[in-house]
């Protein structure tokens, strides 16, 4: 466990860097580490709200929230993640769920892994009801396996081009507000989904 606690602090610090809180690759370490699978959504989200709230912070103090923008998503995120939170998974489920959630957010990664030169791009806001049914979709995703939706939602901006430059700090805030509303739920209701 010493191991894996030294992983996850070096995960901390490099998805902190570029803005997200890097509950994708803490699932798959204590999947490797052969975890009990129903507490993954819990210590991920621990790590996840430290992380993010102070990349959150300084976001703030930066003057890179716009809530105009962040909102619609945060509308769809936050009743969603609630629901996802609720479902209650067997293990095999699980597993399947977040195998494909882990290669798809990869995939989306990888794709997205051109440098992108500001100059050269029309940046565009997506119209809010888009907005509100991405961040319903990232949400649900997010409540079911316990990951923020930010490794989801920047390739969707990224790919739309929309608000590039602030793309990092709306990801924070959506990843932070995620993870608050489903931790709320688990210390609540954790017994009703292990099985």
């Amino acid at each position: 466990m010493f191991i894996l606690s030294i992983l996850f602090f070096i995960t901390a610090i490099l998805y902190s860097s570029v803005g997200f809180g890097g509950g994708s690759t803490y699932l798959a370490l204590l999947l490797i580490w052969d975890v009990p699978y129903y507490i993954f959504p819990v210590l991920a989200l621990i790590c996840n709200i430290i992380v993010v709230s102070g990349n959150s912070i300084n976001y703030i103090r930066a003057g890179n929230l716009d809530l105009k923008i962040l909102i619609p998503y945060l509308i769809g995120s936050i009743p969603f993640a609630f629901i996802g939170g609720s479902i209650s998974l067997d293990k095999e489920v699980f597993e399947i769920i977040l195998f494909l959630v882990l290669s798809i957010a990869g995939f989306l990664l990888l794709i997205n892994s051109n440098s992108y030169k500001e100059t050269e791009l029309k940046i565009r806001q997506i119209p809010k009801y888009i907005s509100i049914i991405i961040g319903s979709i990232l949400g649900l995703l997010s409540g079911i396996v316990g990951i923020g939706g930010g490794i989801f939602l920047s390739p969707i901006l990224f790919f739309t081009k929309s608000w590039l430059s602030k793309a990092d700090s709306y990801n924070s805030f959506v990843i932070y507000s995620y993870k608050f509303d489903i931790w709320s739920f688990w210390s609540i209701h954790k017994t009703k989904r292990i099985r």
